[in-house]
């Protein structure tokens, strides 16, 4: 309506309508009790289902005003997850006004603490609790997605941006503390330190684990970003609250220790509070992780909450963990272990080695019947041949075929006798090593094949050497007969056994 209105005018020169809609966006934004529209967009659900655990440790990282990068693609999806970052961070997307320059700081030095408390309004809570964080102040800017133009912003202090440019990743001068890569979903920290900084305490993984349930519990993948049945457990809105009440116990739990580090000389019991008679504040810090909540402390958005809030917080939101006292020694090796091994996404690595197996084992298989194929049938055509020669044997010589018994296999008939006997003095063998027909048949066109290719390859190698191949003797497989304690007879070194075995030509 607006574009029209402008083109209507037909006069490019006249602007004043312009300033006129965004100084009325601006009003209408500013003024906004409902969050709802802003959250149009943003899907918590997907975020904690991508990065799970990791979910906590960037809402960590924000916290502590550090450089967070996303890389990745698609841009959509890249912007997706970083609003849907903002949006865990109480009243946050409402207030990006100075996120859009290191240069603008619209709260710091103008901070007063409320005077007022309505625990039936959320705006009035939020701003007892000095919510929102001052995240995005002076040399801090949050850009979804960063050109190249602007590479120079990166030198600021602090920064939350998303690029599709691997260059944008690779500058010297202006470094991220930790990089995001939403393709691989990896997270990669330049210091050691503050990796360890921002890690989970045993609470916050059995916290997260509670939130990770709800999430796949609810999982519906015809729509990821509504539960099944559009309840409410699992739903984004469900997930903010969450989120919320872990950084208001955070905060309370600082403004408590402050306290009890402040009283500590004194014998008075402070009924209804965690710890009782003179409790240790490193103890009442330490589900949150002592050393996070000291370097929040130190941070710019922290000085400005502290100059925001009233002391005595922590008797609107109770200092404690929202999982303190639920995570034991087992259940948190158990959390470990189920993270490390989705961390491996063994389905996606091994699904690919799979089929990569799958389609080597099928096509070597395949290859290796072929193989045999070719071997079976030379050798069903080598045997066809030496029954065929055995029956012209036999047609020639009748006095040798009347005395031998065969065997009819296939369409020709072999010998199934024994070839000759050899026994000690001439006489015959007491007991005869017999084998049967089929087998010797087909052992000795084996014995063939193979000794024609054995005999084939020295040819080669010796017309490759310049040397006249010497023709390699074959013959039948025979079989002899030998009696106890009798010498084997004379092979011309072609075969050789024990007494008790069979002599045969090699093959």
């Amino acid at each position: 309506m607006v574009t029209r209105a402008f083109f209507a005018q037909r006069d490019f020169n006249e602007t004043t309508l312009l300033p006129d809609l965004y100084a009325s966006l601006e009003s209408g934004l500013m003024g906004k009790e409902n969050e709802a529209s802003m959250y149009i967009g943003t899907s918590l659900r997907e975020l904690v289902q991508k990065f799970r655990h990791r979910t906590l440790t960037l809402v960590k990282m924000m916290m502590l005003q550090k450089r967070i990068m996303f890389f990745g693609y698609p841009v959509e999806r890249l912007c997706t997850y970083q609003y849907s970052l903002i949006s865990l961070m109480p009243g946050l997307l409402m207030n990006l006004a100075d996120a859009g320059s290191p240069k603008l700081d619209f709260r710091s030095g103008r901070a007063q603490r409320p005077t007022s408390l309505k625990t039936s309004d959320r705006n009035s809570l939020l701003r007892y609790m000095g919510l929102p964080l001052h995240t995005f102040g002076q040399g801090a800017f949050f850009q979804p997605y960063l050109p190249l133009q602007e590479i120079d912003m990166l030198r600021s202090d602090s920064w939350l941006v998303g690029t599709t440019n691997s260059i944008v990743t690779q500058q010297k001068d202006c470094q991220w503390d930790l990089l995001i890569s939403i393709e691989q979903t990896t997270f990669d920290f330049r210091d050691p330190k503050l990796e360890r900084l921002v890690s989970l305490t045993p609470s916050d993984r059995a916290w997260m684990d509670g939130v990770i349930r709800s999430v796949e519990e609810t999982w519906n993948t015809a729509d990821p970003t509504r539960p099944i049945g559009m309840a409410y457990q699992g739903s984004d809105d469900d997930l903010r609250s969450k989120f919320e009440e872990y950084i208001c116990s955070a905060l309370s739990t600082i403004k408590y220790s402050e306290f009890v580090a402040s009283g500590q000389g004194n014998e008075a019991v402070m009924l209804g509070m965690p710890g009782a008679l003179k409790p240790d504040p490193s103890t009442l810090l330490y589900p949150f992780s002592e050393m996070w909540l000291n370097a929040f402390r130190q941070t710019s958005a922290c000085k400005v909450w502290e100059a925001s809030t009233d002391p005595l917080l922590f008797d609107i939101c109770e200092p404690r963990h929202p999982c303190e006292g639920k995570a034991s020694t087992i259940s948190d090796i158990g959390i470990r272990l189920t993270e490390g091994l989705h961390d491996l996404r063994l389905d996606q690595h091994l699904g690919r080695t799979r089929e990569a197996i799958g389609g080597a084992l099928a096509a070597g298989s395949s290859t290796l019947f072929r193989a045999f194929d070719g071997v079976r049938s030379e050798v069903s055509a080598r045997l066809r041949e030496r029954e065929k020669e055995k029956e012209r044997e036999s047609a020639n010589d009748p006095n040798k075929a009347s005395s031998r018994p065969t065997s009819t296999v296939g369409s020709g008939s072999i010998s199934a006798g024994v070839a000759g006997g050899y026994a000690q003095g001439g006489e015959a063998s007491k007991s005869t090593l017999s084998v049967p027909t089929d087998f010797k048949t087909a052992l000795g066109g084996i014995g063939s094949f193979f000794g024609s290719k054995v005999a084939s390859l020295q040819q080669a190698a010796a017309g490759a050497r310049g040397v006249p191949a010497t023709p390699t003797k074959t013959s039948g497989l025979k079989q002899f007969t030998l009696q106890a304690g009798s010498s084997p007879p004379a092979t011309n070194g072609l075969a050789g056994s024990s007494p008790r075995g069979t002599w045969s030509n090699g093959k």
